[in-house]
Protein backbone atom coordinates (compact mmCIF):
# COMPACT_ATOMS: atom_id res chain seq x y z
CA UNK A 1 0.00 0.00 0.00
CA UNK A 2 2.79 2.23 0.63
CA UNK A 3 4.37 2.09 -2.70
CA UNK A 4 0.98 2.29 -4.51
CA UNK A 5 0.72 6.05 -2.50
CA UNK A 6 4.47 6.85 -3.71
CA UNK A 7 3.79 5.87 -7.24
CA UNK A 8 0.86 8.00 -7.23
CA UNK A 9 2.37 10.95 -5.87
CA UNK A 10 5.13 10.43 -8.73
CA UNK A 11 2.62 10.19 -11.32
CA UNK A 12 1.38 13.40 -10.41
CA UNK A 13 4.28 15.52 -10.49
CA UNK A 14 4.12 18.53 -13.05
CA UNK A 15 6.58 18.44 -15.87
CA UNK A 16 8.58 21.45 -14.45
CA UNK A 17 9.43 18.92 -11.39
CA UNK A 18 10.90 16.43 -13.89
CA UNK A 19 14.44 17.37 -13.72
CA UNK A 20 14.16 17.59 -9.98
CA UNK A 21 13.18 14.06 -10.07
CA UNK A 22 15.84 12.61 -12.19
CA UNK A 23 18.67 14.19 -10.15
CA UNK A 24 16.96 12.77 -7.34
CA UNK A 25 16.63 9.51 -9.21
CA UNK A 26 19.47 7.56 -7.50
CA UNK A 27 17.83 8.04 -4.03
CA UNK A 28 14.09 7.18 -5.61
CA UNK A 29 16.17 3.95 -6.73
CA UNK A 30 16.88 3.57 -3.22
CA UNK A 31 13.63 4.47 -1.89
CA UNK A 32 11.64 1.98 -3.82
CA UNK A 33 14.74 -0.63 -2.73
CA UNK A 34 13.54 0.29 0.46
CA UNK A 35 9.79 -0.10 0.03
CA UNK A 36 10.14 -3.46 -1.47
CA UNK A 37 11.92 -4.65 1.12
CA UNK A 38 9.51 -3.55 3.40
CA UNK A 39 6.62 -5.21 1.57
CA UNK A 40 8.37 -8.23 1.73
CA UNK A 41 8.98 -7.51 5.28
CA UNK A 42 5.23 -6.72 5.92
CA UNK A 43 3.76 -9.47 3.68
CA UNK A 44 6.43 -11.93 5.71
CA UNK A 45 4.85 -10.47 8.93
CA UNK A 46 1.25 -10.78 7.79
CA UNK A 47 2.40 -14.57 6.54
CA UNK A 48 3.73 -14.99 10.06
CA UNK A 49 0.55 -13.43 11.08
CA UNK A 50 -1.28 -15.36 9.98
CA UNK A 51 0.29 -18.16 11.40
CA UNK A 52 0.90 -17.18 14.25
CA UNK A 53 -3.56 -16.22 14.34
CA UNK A 54 -3.95 -20.03 12.82
CA UNK A 55 -1.99 -21.54 15.34
CA UNK A 56 -2.82 -19.69 17.93
CA UNK A 57 -6.59 -19.39 16.84
CA UNK A 58 -7.20 -23.20 17.52
CA UNK A 59 -5.31 -22.73 20.84
CA UNK A 60 -7.73 -19.92 21.75
CA UNK A 61 -10.78 -21.97 20.74
CA UNK A 62 -9.41 -24.74 22.54
CA UNK A 63 -9.08 -22.99 25.39
CA UNK A 64 -12.24 -20.62 25.53
CA UNK A 65 -13.65 -24.42 25.05
CA UNK A 66 -11.92 -25.42 28.07
CA UNK A 67 -12.52 -22.31 29.34
CA UNK A 68 -16.47 -23.03 28.74
CA UNK A 69 -15.89 -26.38 30.27
CA UNK A 70 -14.60 -24.97 33.66
CA UNK A 71 -17.29 -22.21 33.60
CA UNK A 72 -19.54 -24.89 33.17
CA UNK A 73 -17.72 -27.14 36.31
CA UNK A 74 -17.42 -24.37 38.18
CA UNK A 75 -21.21 -23.18 37.87
CA UNK A 76 -22.17 -26.99 38.04
CA UNK A 77 -19.45 -26.88 41.52
CA UNK A 78 -21.28 -23.52 42.69
CA UNK A 79 -24.52 -25.31 41.73
CA UNK A 80 -23.61 -28.78 43.98
CA UNK A 81 -22.46 -26.41 46.55
CA UNK A 82 -25.60 -24.32 47.12
CA UNK A 83 -27.14 -27.87 46.66
CA UNK A 84 -25.40 -29.37 48.82
CA UNK A 85 -25.04 -26.34 51.59
CA UNK A 86 -29.09 -25.86 51.12
CA UNK A 87 -29.17 -29.94 51.56
CA UNK A 88 -26.55 -29.96 54.33
CA UNK A 89 -28.97 -26.43 55.72
CA UNK A 90 -31.59 -28.60 55.20
CA UNK A 91 -30.21 -31.75 57.08
CA UNK A 92 -29.00 -29.68 59.94
CA UNK A 93 -32.87 -28.13 60.43
CA UNK A 94 -34.08 -31.52 60.00
CA UNK A 95 -31.75 -32.92 62.62
CA UNK A 96 -32.77 -29.61 64.60
CA UNK A 97 -36.40 -30.62 64.54
CA UNK A 98 -35.64 -33.89 65.25
CA UNK A 99 -33.77 -32.79 68.51
CA UNK A 100 -36.37 -30.43 69.34
CA UNK A 101 -39.01 -33.31 68.78
CA UNK A 102 -36.73 -35.89 70.66
CA UNK A 103 -36.06 -33.36 73.88
CA UNK A 104 -39.69 -32.92 73.68
CA UNK A 105 -40.40 -36.52 73.82
CA UNK A 106 -37.81 -37.40 76.42
CA UNK A 107 -39.47 -34.45 78.37
CA UNK A 108 -42.75 -36.00 78.17
CA UNK A 109 -41.68 -39.26 79.13
CA UNK A 110 -39.77 -38.16 81.67
CA UNK A 111 -42.99 -36.35 83.08
CA UNK A 112 -44.54 -39.12 82.48
CA UNK A 113 -42.27 -41.26 84.46
CA UNK A 114 -42.10 -39.24 87.05
CA UNK A 115 -46.02 -39.51 87.13
CA UNK A 116 -46.17 -43.02 87.07
CA UNK A 117 -43.26 -42.86 90.20
CA UNK A 118 -45.67 -40.30 91.53
CA UNK A 119 -48.85 -43.10 91.05
CA UNK A 120 -46.54 -45.71 92.55
CA UNK A 121 -45.31 -43.93 95.58
CA UNK A 122 -49.08 -42.94 96.31
CA UNK A 123 -50.16 -46.35 95.39
CA UNK A 124 -47.38 -48.17 97.85
CA UNK A 125 -48.79 -45.80 100.44
CA UNK A 126 -52.11 -47.35 100.22
CA UNK A 127 -50.98 -50.72 99.74
CA UNK A 128 -49.14 -50.12 103.10
CA UNK A 129 -52.11 -47.80 104.69
CA UNK A 130 -54.03 -51.05 103.75
CA UNK A 131 -51.64 -53.77 105.20
CA UNK A 132 -51.39 -51.44 108.41
CA UNK A 133 -55.55 -51.31 108.42
CA UNK A 134 -55.66 -55.10 107.40
CA UNK A 135 -53.49 -55.96 110.48
CA UNK A 136 -55.09 -53.31 112.89
CA UNK A 137 -58.12 -55.42 112.20
CA UNK A 138 -56.80 -58.50 112.42
CA UNK A 139 -55.54 -57.41 116.12
CA UNK A 140 -58.87 -56.47 116.73
CA UNK A 141 -60.60 -59.29 115.86
CA UNK A 142 -58.24 -61.14 117.48
CA UNK A 143 -58.89 -59.15 120.50
CA UNK A 144 -62.38 -59.45 120.02
CA UNK A 145 -62.02 -63.58 119.76
CA UNK A 146 -59.92 -63.30 122.77
CA UNK A 147 -62.20 -61.11 124.66
CA UNK A 148 -64.95 -63.21 123.53
CA UNK A 149 -63.58 -66.13 124.27
CA UNK A 150 -62.80 -64.88 127.81
CA UNK A 151 -65.90 -63.90 128.23
CA UNK A 152 -67.34 -67.18 127.05
CA UNK A 153 -65.14 -68.84 129.25
CA UNK A 154 -66.32 -66.58 131.95
CA UNK A 155 -69.63 -67.17 130.98
CA UNK A 156 -69.07 -71.05 131.89
CA UNK A 157 -67.28 -70.58 134.84
CA UNK A 158 -70.09 -68.35 136.18
CA UNK A 159 -72.72 -71.16 134.77
CA UNK A 160 -71.05 -73.51 136.71
CA UNK A 161 -70.59 -71.21 139.70
CA UNK A 162 -74.14 -70.51 139.85
CA UNK A 163 -74.71 -74.44 139.21
CA UNK A 164 -72.62 -74.65 141.92
CA UNK A 165 -74.69 -72.64 143.97
CA UNK A 166 -77.97 -73.95 143.05
CA UNK A 167 -76.26 -77.63 144.09
CA UNK A 168 -75.36 -75.86 146.98
CA UNK A 169 -78.54 -73.97 147.59
CA UNK A 170 -80.45 -77.27 147.07
CA UNK A 171 -77.85 -79.55 149.44
CA UNK A 172 -78.51 -76.54 151.94
CA UNK A 173 -82.19 -76.43 151.39
CA UNK A 174 -82.30 -80.57 151.86
CA UNK A 175 -80.31 -80.58 155.17
CA UNK A 176 -82.41 -77.55 156.24
CA UNK A 177 -86.00 -79.48 155.56
CA UNK A 178 -83.94 -82.59 156.48
CA UNK A 179 -83.14 -80.41 160.06
CA UNK A 180 -86.52 -79.42 160.08
CA UNK A 181 -87.88 -82.59 159.56
CA UNK A 182 -85.50 -84.18 162.32
CA UNK A 183 -86.57 -81.11 164.46
CA UNK A 184 -90.09 -82.12 164.07
CA UNK A 185 -89.58 -85.83 164.58
CA UNK A 186 -87.17 -85.01 167.59
CA UNK A 187 -90.03 -83.18 168.83
CA UNK A 188 -92.89 -85.59 167.99
CA UNK A 189 -90.49 -88.43 169.70
CA UNK A 190 -90.25 -85.68 172.87
CA UNK A 191 -93.80 -85.27 172.68
CA UNK A 192 -94.45 -88.95 172.41
CA UNK A 193 -92.06 -89.41 175.06
CA UNK A 194 -93.29 -87.05 177.36
CA UNK A 195 -96.61 -88.49 177.18
CA UNK A 196 -95.67 -91.99 177.42
CA UNK A 197 -94.31 -90.36 180.66
CA UNK A 198 -97.04 -88.81 181.86
CA UNK A 199 -99.55 -91.70 181.17
CA UNK A 200 -96.74 -94.20 183.30
CA UNK A 201 -96.78 -91.64 186.20
CA UNK A 202 -100.48 -91.24 185.98
CA UNK A 203 -100.90 -95.30 185.88
CA UNK A 204 -98.09 -95.61 188.65
CA UNK A 205 -100.34 -92.90 191.03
Amino acid sequence: MDYELHDASYSSLRPSDTARSISSGQETTTVNSQNRALRAENETLRREKGEIESKYKEQIITLKSQLRDIEEQLQNAQKNALEEKESANKEKKEKKDLKIQLQSEIEEKTQALEKMNEVEKRLLEKENQKRKAEQALQYEIEEKKEALNKAEDLEKKNKTEIEKRRKIEKDNDMLIYENESQKSEVERLKRELELEINLESEYET
